[in-house]
């Protein structure tokens, strides 16, 4: 009698660590970045992330074949010393860079991390892996924009004229600013900086100019716009200095920064669109969890220093799982972009923000939203998927796609916790899953 007393006590915690096995492998299967196991060197598992990377439409491509096929040939010996230092010293490898081969030919930049785990009571090799291809490309152009720099800074020449103080017209240029310019040296002359200055920075260098005049500084320098004969812009880079002579003049020195100034203009637009992909879903176009994280926990500060209501809202597609098997990868990709696009509409106040929190889940941060704001928005949100009739056969609550929403209302202060308003967010919605799904529940 004691041996089964103590089995039916140990039954609970049999349980848990099932449902602990669920979760886990939802995570895994859900996980936007690849994760294969793989024993002896083949692959026995490989999540759907992984599939897509690779250009895999089917598990049964991948199974049972060698890891080494999918590497670079100039990376094998790297790899296979990672997991042999993996399978048979069970030593967690450092994140690394690699080239792998996906079943088409292509060739990726992907870093990857090996650790040791046991897989169906055997070691096994679990792997991590993230696309950087484009992360790489950026880099690249950011450094090849950074050299370019360079070399028109190296290859910069100065030209020069001399200014009439009263009138401001130029007395004398070298050959060199009347090439820039597209003036001769006849045209030029008698003309004034200020007839050849882009109108919007007229204002600032007059004032300089004046300064000058009246002793207030010995030379002054900036950058501005010149026009050109042709009526085209270049950008000059002006110093200007007092010469005492009698009668006294003024020389101006120039320096065509033109093409430094388009080199700086395409390395601003590649580091915001690097920013922008670092920030931005990949397949959805809204928010990243990343972006996610920073946001969530900057508009918490703000409302404990106003003191003002912060809501979150947690939306997940009822029986997307089945949505996949039925209208397959593409479709299901399909249907979540038109769902981020709605929740991102929805949402009326600039500050409010939509993201992809992972999988067919989405989340949206209200500032300055109290519990009935939440709820109206929430409903609004589950209103809004509903009449967009993306059809769902395979749905237990309506034939066309429909969502969940949990929503949790706070008032922050410095004794909680971020993540405890998350859990709230989050029961919230398994509450509206448990009692029937197409439905919002919250805690206000």
């Amino acid at each position: 009698m004691l041996r089964f007393s103590k089995f039916i006590d140990h039954s609970g915690d049999i349980q848990q660590l099932r449902e602990s096995e669920l979760q886990y492998r939802q995570l895994v299967e859900l996980s936007p970045d690849t994760i294969a196991v793989h024993q002896e060197g083949k692959f026995v598992y490989i999540n759907p992330a992984g599939l897509k990377l690779l250009h895999a439409n089917h598990e049964e491509e991948l199974i049972g074949k060698s890891i080494f096929d999918i590497v670079h040939p100039d990376y094998r010996d790297l790899a296979q010393q990672r997991v042999h230092q993996s399978y048979f010293e069970h030593k967690i490898n450092e994140l690394a860079k690699e080239k792998f081969i996906t079943l088409d030919g292509q060739v990726i930049d992907v870093e990857v991390i090996t650790s040791p785990i046991s897989f169906r009571g055997k070691p096994a090799t679990q792997v991590i892996v993230r696309d950087i291809t484009e992360r790489l490309r950026l880099e690249e152009d950011l450094r090849q924009s950074h050299q370019r720099m360079q070399r028109i800074l190296t290859k910069a020449r100065i030209e020069t004229a001399l200014v009439d103080v009263e009138g401001g017209r130029l007395l004398g240029t070298d050959s060199t600013l009347q090439q820039i310019l597209g003036y001769s040296e006849e045209e030029l002359l008698y003309k004034t900086f200020s007839e050849l200055t882009y109108p919007e920075d007229t204002r600032k260098n007059l004032d300089l100019y004046e300064e000058l005049l009246e002793g207030k500084r010995e030379h002054y320098h900036m950058e501005k716009r010149y026009i050109r004969k042709d009526g085209s812009i270049i950008w000059g880079d002006l110093t200007v200095s007092l010469v005492n002579e009698n009668p006294p003049s003024i020389m101006a020195m120039v320096k065509d920064i033109t093409e430094r100034k388009l080199a700086e203009q395409q390395l601003r637009e590649a580091q915001e669109l690097w920013q922008q992909i670092s920030t931005l879903d990949g397949l959805t176009g809204i928010a990243n969890r990343r972006y996610f994280d920073e946001k969530l926990e900057s508009e918490w500060e703000n409302s404990i220093r106003n003191s003002t209501s912060l809501s979150l809202l947690l939306i997940d597609i009822d029986y997307f799982k089945a949505y996949n098997d039925t209208y397959g990868h593409l479709g299901g990709d399909k249907c979540l972009r038109k769902v981020a696009k709605t929740l991102k509409e929805t949402l009326k106040k600039p500050s409010d923000l939509a993201c992809r929190y992972g999988g067919e889940e989405f989340v949206i941060i209200l500032p300055d939203t109290d519990g009935e704001g939440a709820r109206g928005i929430a409903e609004n949100i589950r209103m809004a998927i509903e009449q967009l009739k993306i059809p769902h056969k395979q749905s237990k609550v309506s034939d066309h796609v429909t969502v969940c929403v949990g929503y949790a209302t706070k008032k922050p202060n410095s004794f909680m916790r971020i993540k405890d308003f998350i859990y709230q967010s989050d029961q919230a919605l398994y509450m509206a899953k448990e009692e029937g799904r197409n439905r919002i529940k919250g805690f206000a």
